[in-house]
């Protein structure tokens, strides 16, 4: 039961953080997280969705004119039941050289029974430009990468 909550609350908190971080990325794309990301889609255990947002909105709206521009919407997700635990730390490895490499600041870090933690990385002009959220669970793992151009 506990569980369930638990993966009840990370959904419910990466839907409510797209719909809060989206309207602020702006102006990047980062190649090297896409590549990571995609490599990582080929290895047993990790599934990866990505692809543009279609949300019923008024086309002429600015969130959509916004939602437009996105270069992409990664979601990696690991299955600890079907996937190498090794792996994921590799994944894990990279991510966090990635994380120190761009400069991504922590927003948000959450621990209990799971973990989330939110990171943000900003340009010159202190626009948002990447957003990362990080999930951990017992049985799954969730990378969301969010950047726009």
């Amino acid at each position: 039961m506990r569980n369930k909550i638990i993966e009840i609350m990370k959904k419910i908190t990466l839907v409510l953080s797209l719909i809060l971080v989206l309207p602020v990325l702006l102006h990047s794309q980062d190649r090297e997280m896409k590549r990571l990301f995609e490599k990582y889609a080929k290895v047993e255990g990790f599934k990866l969705q990505s692809g543009n947002i279609d949300l019923d909105i008024d086309p002429d709206s600015d969130f959509s004119n916004f939602l437009n521009k996105l270069d992409g919407l990664y979601i990696l997700r690991f299955e600890k039941e079907t996937g190498n635990s090794s792996d994921l730390e590799t994944f894990k490895t990279k991510l966090k050289k990635q994380i120190s490499k761009k400069d991504f600041k922590n927003m948000l870090d959450i621990s209990s029974g799971g973990s989330v933690k939110i990171l943000i990385r900003k340009n010159s002009r202190d626009e948002t430009t990447d957003y990362l959220m990080i999930t951990n669970g017992d049985d799954t793992a969730m990378f969301l990468w969010a950047g726009a151009g």
